[in-house]
């Protein structure tokens, strides 16, 4: 039966050529004696001629090759079409478990995930990728009548006017967030995570690789409820302090912000967990920060494990189709000095693969902040000035 399945297929495929513009199979989906069939069919169709008898005959295949074949119209096609993946995609999978049990032996757990994830998410592939401009430049004009009408929002606003007015961060973008140590890249991604997770009530994801749920989760609450952290620090909290807490609680049960604070947390597992939260449906993904992600291969640098984990960060934000907000270190040649794209940490990939990267410029006592924009791959770079308000850690335009 699943070899009629395929032999009416390639009958359908015969009497109705067009067919093989809908679908999206490998010759490995059909048996062997069929596998031939198809990838004739396939080499005929793609040098612009007929499928039909003769030209089949010329390649070796004659009629009675497809006699298993019962069907004597292509109206069915789609029936037989799923047939034939289903069972492709059955044979993938169970050739995918073989596999797992022979990497158990050698791998680490957090590879295999990551081999099967990525295989797994290949099997339902199909052509969305390959588009005709002419056709694809109408769902364009719709979507830029829609920003002009208020109506669609295909970028994330960050909350800050200035900002906002120079950058577009889509979907799919790498935006990169870097300063000294002590100037506040933790505290202007929470201010971002703030605006962008609870005053416009996004969908968010953030790794934190450095500090602990519990400590990002008091210093978001410092902010949003505008409370001293010293105060929280020595236990000498005010009473509106308490009616603030209670109020920030009421915000925080009103958004969705997903946490994870795993240590040393390998790139693997972080993109499977990454994919998880997007499953649950979040928006945008805050990572903090690149160079505490580890990457195991034997007889690397870590200079070139960063150029790698920068490389994948960007295949995963268009992976998961959500901006990915990556906070990163500059190099000790950045102390005293304006930041510029050189004094980025450990690796110049990343400046290649982000799309937009913005530098922290703050003398440690002060509060007047610049924030660089020395790379923005959609718009104008520039700066925008800011005051940092240490005490609640604000961010705010100034």
């Amino acid at each position: 039966m699943k070899e009629n399945h395929e032999s009416n297929l390639l009958k359908c495929i015969k009497l109705d050529n067009r067919i093989l513009d809908e679908i999206d199979l490998p010759a490995e989906a059909f048996t062997m004696k069929n596998q031939y069939i198809f990838s004739t069919m396939q080499k005929i169709f793609s040098k612009g001629d007929p499928i039909n008898d003769l030209s089949l005959f010329d390649n070796g295949i004659k009629a009675s090759d497809l006699i298993d074949g019962y069907t004597e119209s292509s109206a069915n096609w789609r029936f037989y079409y799923k047939n034939v993946r289903e069972k492709h995609e059955k044979n993938v999978l169970r050739k995918m478990s073989l596999q797992t049990i022979d990497e158990i032996k050698t791998l680490e757990l957090t590879e295999i995930k990551d081999r099967i994830e990525k295989e797994l998410m290949g099997i339902c592939v199909r052509n969305d990728n390959i588009v005709l401009v002419s056709e694809y430049f109408n769902k364009i004009v719709d979507e830029i009548q829609d920003i002009y009408n208020g109506e669609k929002k295909r970028h994330i606003f960050t909350g800050y006017e200035n900002l906002d007015f120079q950058l577009c961060i889509e979907n799919g973008d790498l935006v990169i967030v870097a300063c000294r140590p002590s100037v506040g890249k933790t505290a202007f991604m929470l201010n971002l995570i703030n605006n962008i997770g609870i005053n416009f009530q996004k969908k968010v994801g953030v790794f934190s690789c450095e500090m602990n749920k519990s400590s990002i989760i008091k210093r978001l609450m410092c902010l949003i409820g505008r409370i001293d952290s010293q105060r929280i620090r020595q236990g000498s909290l005010r009473e509106n302090d308490f009616s603030r807490m209670i109020d920030t609680g009421n915000k925080f049960s009103e958004s969705y912000i997903l946490i994870d604070d795993t240590p040393n947390i390998r790139f693997q597992e972080l993109k499977s967990k990454a994919r998880h939260m997007r499953r649950k449906g979040i928006q945008i993904l805050f990572i903090d920060y690149l160079t505490l992600i580890k990457y195991r291969e034997k007889g690397m640098s870590r200079w070139e494990a960063v150029g790698i984990i920068s490389k994948g960060l960007k295949e995963l934000a268009r992976e998961l189709e959500i901006p990915v907000i990556c906070l990163s270190q500059l190099n000790r040649e950045a102390e005293g000095k304006t930041p510029s794209l050189s004094h980025l940490r450990q690796s110049g990939e990343i400046e290649e693969d982000a799309d937009i990267i913005l530098f922290l410029n703050r003398k440690r006592e002060e509060r007047e902040t610049q924030l660089i924009i020395a790379k923005n791959r959609n718009g104008p770079v520039g700066l925008i000035d800011f005051r940092f308000l240490k005490e609640y850690g604000i961010f705010e335009e100034a």
